[in-house]
């Protein structure tokens, strides 16, 4: 998500309550495509997720990289990456795995898909079927390719399947489900017509959760999961379109019933082009949750907030370091670790971790240098994730992986390669 500005002044109705959910469902089927000629041997090219409010694609030479694009990881060991390689004067995708943590990664067979950043800008991604911005696996063998198109693999990244479906926004998977946000249309801004869903890891039958009719100016969402029966769904507002704020939908029971939440840095009901909005948050266990504040009347000056309840109810907003930017995550309670672009200098990104809870900061990465990044120098960090209360990792600058085996005290840097 990138820095967005403000403009317009909107009256914030929803607050709080119960959200009904839905009853239909969809079944979308799998159909083979055919393995792409390209071999992931050197990398890429950073992506933007469709839909999304971010800036455009900053061009970069096709034959530099590797570039890091996505990670996902079922274990502090294994994990895949999909990343962007050059290939016939081009850029393509390409997915890696490694069983090592990120010390080597091995090339898989090419996904038959298209890097949503890179074919959208030359206009070949108007259906977005084969066009994809993430990756996520349930399981050492199950995975999902997606943002808008969505693929799967039932063999670990050796053969991917195309998934007949409406335009997946996000998806996550979690105690033996696998939940993702659909959509009909775009434009609202953003998609329109969000429908959460749920179906069994490897099947593609898919039962509907909950319905959001039209978007409002609400476009960009994000699931968060804890555990196998807590789900956030924090939608991002659209200052652009007059809605500074984000709403957040929670469910406490694997999606069965829904509340609606205000958003925890607001401070008000009603959005000004002054009031503070959450652009980021994270979930720990026993019901923390951490959202990381931007602060609209001072935009180098961000907060952040807590709970212990779900989000129920908030903590007060705590200075967190200088920023114009950032992502946060928490991988145990009262453990913050953010990843800041710095609001001054030639364009940087760092690491700092507070462990009471957001009182007090350390920066526990250097400086990153982003001048060169395609991601990084137009929005801010690729990924940054725990695997669980110890091990996490980074990605600030596209080419290199940080990670931390210590809950984000120390992170150590690794050159993203493959093969």
């Amino acid at each position: 998500m990138r820095l967005r500005f403000l403009a317009g002044i909107v009256v914030l109705t929803a607050a709080c309550g119960t959200v009904g959910h839905a009853s239909t469902s969809t079944t979308p089927t799998l159909t083979p495509s055919a393995a792409s000629a390209t071999s992931p041997g050197a990398t890429p090219s950073p992506v933007s997720p469709p839909a999304k409010d971010y800036l455009a694609p900053t061009p970069f030479p096709a034959s530099a990289g590797p570039y890091v694009i996505d990670l996902t990881w079922v274990g502090d060991s294994m994990g895949w990456a999909l990343a962007a390689v050059p290939c016939a004067g081009q850029l393509c995708a390409a997915v890696a795995a490694t069983t090592d943590g990120g010390v080597t990664w091995q090339p898989l067979p090419s996904p038959p898909v298209s890097l949503y950043a890179i074919a959208a800008a030359q206009g070949d991604c108007e259906q977005g079927d084969t066009c994809v911005s993430h990756i996520r696996f349930a399981t050492s063998k199950i995975g999902y390719l997606f943002g808008p198109g969505l693929f799967m693999t039932m063999d670990g990244g050796e053969s991917w399947q195309k998934v007949t479906s409406l335009p997946v926004e996000t998806l996550e998977a979690a105690g033996g489900a696998v939940f993702r946000v659909v959509y009909d249309h775009e434009g609202c801004p953003g998609p329109c017509n969000r429908t959460v869903e749920e179906s069994p890891v490897g099947s593609n039958s898919w039962q509907s959760l909950l319905e959001i009719p039209e978007g409002g100016a609400l476009d960009t969402a994000n699931l968060i999961l804890q555990g196998s029966q807590t789900i956030y769904l924090p939608i991002y507002g659209s200052p652009v379109a007059g809605e500074p704020f984000t709403t957040l939908y929670r469910s406490l029971d694997a999606g069965h019933t829904w509340q609606q939440l205000a958003d925890p840095c607001a401070g008000t009901t009603v959005p000004t082009v002054l009031a503070n909005s959450a652009i980021s948050f994270a979930a720990a266990p026993g019901g923390y949750l951490a959202a990381f504040c931007y602060s609209n009347s001072e935009p180098e000056a961000p907060t952040v907030a807590t709970s212990d309840n779900s989000g129920s109810s908030w903590g007060p907003q705590l200075a967190a370091p200088a920023s114009s930017w950032g992502l946060i995550a928490s991988p145990s309670p009262g453990t913050l670790v953010v990843a800041l672009l710095a609001s001054t200098g030639a364009g940087t990104a760092t690491i700092s971790v507070s462990t009471d809870g957001g009182f007090k900061w350390a920066t526990a990465a250097d400086p990153v240098s982003l001048s060169w990044a395609p991601l990084g120098a137009s929005v801010n960090s690729v990924y940054l994730g725990f695997e669980d209360a110890m091990t996490g990792r980074w990605v600030g600058d596209d080419k290199t992986i940080w990670t931390t085996t210590d809950g984000g005290n120390t992170w150590t840097a690794r050159t993203f390669a493959i093969g």
